[in-house]
C-alpha cells in the first residue's frame, strides 16, 4: 500500500468472547416468561463492545420480543422520546411474530400499529398522543415508560427493553414538569409483570451515579454487568477470524496485537484488518502488526485515527473557547507521561488558568471517563487514545512518518516506556484496568 493511500478499511461486526456476559443476558430472557425480572446495567467504556453484545442477544433470540433504543438519539424532546419508545415497544412484538413492517412515528402510524395488535393498546396510544398535544411532559413520560408493561400485559408476551447510552435520559429534565423523571422510570421498573430492562452506557461514571443517586436510588433494581478489555485468548480469537487461515499469521503477531491495543475490541479489530490489508498473500508477522498499528494511529484515514479525533472532539466539546483550550491542554499534558500526580498537573496548568478552573476541568474529564484517578495519580482510561495524542508531531506530516523506521521506533519505545511499570502493578486490576503484565508479556 502506498504511504499516501491510508484509507478507512471496512470493519464488519464480529462477535467473539463475552460468554459470561451473554449467558447473564440469556438468563434474563429465560426467567422473564415466569415473571422473574432481572433488570441489568451493562457498563463499559467507549468501543468496548456493548452494542455488539446487545445485537448478538437479539440475533440469537429472534422470536423473543426485544426492543432496543439508543437513548442519546431520542431525548431531544419528551415528544420525540415518547414516540420512539412507543414505536419500538410495538415493533418488538411484531418482529417476534415474524412481521417486520415499518412503524411510522406519526399519530396515524402509531395508532395503526397498536390497533393491529390490540384495540385497548390503540386507546393507550391515543392517551399518549393527547399528552403530547397538551405538552404535559410529566404525564407524557410517565405514560410512555408504562407503555411496555401495557403491551406485555395485553398481549401476554414477555418484553425486554434495551436502552443504550441510558445516562443521557437525564437530558429530558431540561423540559418543564420533568422533575420526577427518574421516579417515573423507577415506577416502570417496579411495575409487576414480564417486562425487564437492560440499560447500557459508555459513560460509566455517569451511569453509576445515576443508578446509585441517593435522592432517587435505582441501584437496587439493577444487576451490574461490566465489560472489560479482551484477555489475550479473546484477542487471538478475533484476530483468527479476521486473518482466517492460521498458516497466514505467526502466533507472535496475535500476542503483539494484544500488547499494542490493550485488548480493546475496536482497536484489535482495526489493527487486525489493517495488517491483513498490508500483508496481502504474505504471512502476518509481529513486525507487520507494528506497522499496521502505526498506520492506524498516524494515517489520517485510519479507523483508529478517526475514532480518536471523535474522542478528542467529545472530550473538549463546549461553547467556551477558554474551557475547550483548558480541557485539551490537560489531555495533551497527560499524554506526555504515564502517570501524572494531580498536584503536578495543576501546577503546570495554572500558568494559564485559575486553580479552581483547572480542578474543575480535571474532574470533568474524570466524570466523562477520559481520565482515571487513583490515590491522587491520573492516567488515561484509554491507552490507545493516549498514544494517538502523543504522536501529534508525526500526525502533522504522516507521509514522512509512515514507513519511517525511526518514527515507528519512537512510537513503540514510547508505548513500552508508558506501560513498563504496569507489569508489576496489582492495583490495575482493582481499579478496573486490564493488568498490563498480561498485555505486555
Amino acid at each position: 500500500m502506498e504511504r499516501s493511500a491510508i484509507e478507512p478499511l471496512p470493519i464488519e461486526p464480529l462477535f467473539v468472547d463475552r460468554a459470561t456476559e451473554f449467558s447473564a443476558l440469556d438468563d434474563v430472557l429465560q426467567l422473564l416468561p415466569r415473571a422473574i425480572r432481572r433488570h441489568t446495567a451493562l457498563l463499559g467504556l467507549r468501543r468496548i463492545g456493548k452494542t455488539l453484545l446487545l445485537d448478538q442477544v437479539r440475533r440469537c433470540h429472534p422470536t423473543f420480543a426485544i426492543a432496543r433504543l439508543d437513548v442519546d438519539a431520542i431525548v431531544t424532546s419528551p415528544e420525540h422520546f415518547a414516540r420512539a419508545f412507543v414505536s419500538e415497544a410495538l415493533g418488538a412484538i411484531l418482529r417476534a411474530r415474524g412481521e417486520h413492517a415499518y412503524i411510522a412515528q406519526t399519530d396515524d402510524g402509531l395508532r395503526a400499529a397498536a390497533a393491529s395488535l390490540n384495540a385497548d393498546l390503540e386507546l393507550s396510544v391515543a392517551d399518549i398522543l393527547d399528552a403530547i398535544r397538551a405538552e404535559a411532559h410529566g404525564r407524557l413520560l410517565h405514560r410512555a415508560l408504562q407503555f411496555p408493561a401495557e403491551v406485555s400485559e395485553r398481549l401476554e408476551t414477555p418484553l425486554l427493553l434495551m436502552l443504550d447510552e441510558f445516562q443521557d435520559i437525564t437530558r429530558l429534565r431540561a423540559f418543564p414538569e420533568t422533575d420526577n423523571l427518574l421516579g417515573a422510570f423507577r415506577a416502570a421498573l417496579d411495575h409487576p409483570g414480564r417486562v425487564a430492562f437492560v440499560i447500557a452506557g459508555s459513560r460509566v461514571t455517569a451511569m453509576r451515579r445515576l443508578i446509585e443517586d441517593g435522592a432517587s436510588p435505582l441501584f437496587t433494581r439493577f444487576t451490574p454487568l461490566e465489560l472489560r478489555p479482551f484477555h489475550p485468548d479473546a484477542t487471538l480469537e478475533l484476530a483468527s477470524r479476521i486473518w482466517e487461515d492460521e498458516s497466514q499469521f505467526d502466533h507472535d503477531a496475535a500476542a503483539r496485537l494484544h500488547r499494542l491495543t490493550g485488548g480493546w475490541p475496536f482497536y484489535v479489530h482495526a489493527v487486525a484488518v489493517r495488517a491483513r490489508a498490508l500483508a496481502g498473500p504474505e504471512v502476518i508477522t509481529s513486525d507487520l502488526v507494528d506497522t499496521a498499528f502505526q498506520q492506524e494511529l498516524i494515517g489520517r484515514g485510519g479507523n483508529i485515527a478517526l475514532h480518536c479525533q471523535y474522542v478528542l472532539r467529545t472530550a473538549t466539546e463546549t461553547d467556551s473557547v477558554a474551557r475547550r483550550n483548558r480541557l485539551e491542554a490537560i489531555l495533551r499534558a497527560m499524554a506526555q507521561d504515564r502517570d501524572v500526580p494531580r498536584a503536578r498537573l495543576v501546577r503546570r496548568l495554572t500558568r494559564h488558568s485559575a486553580l479552581t478552573e483547572v480542578y474543575h476541568s480535571i474532574n470533568e474529564l474524570i466524570d466523562e471517563d477520559f481520565l482515571m484517578e487513583s490515590e491522587g495519580v491520573l492516567r488515561f482510561a484509554d491507552p490507545v487514545f493516549a498514544s494517538w495524542l502523543n504522536v501529534e508531531p508525526d500526525r502533522r506530516d504522516p507521509l514522512t512518518s509512515l514507513g519511517n523506521p525511526q518514527a515507528l521506533q519512537r512510537l513503540l519505545s514510547w508505548y513500552e516506556a508508558q506501560h513498563a511499570e504496569d507489569r508489576a502493578d496489582p492495583a490495575s486490576t482493582a481499579s478496573g484496568r486490564t493488568p498490563m503484565n498480561s498485555i505486555l508479556s
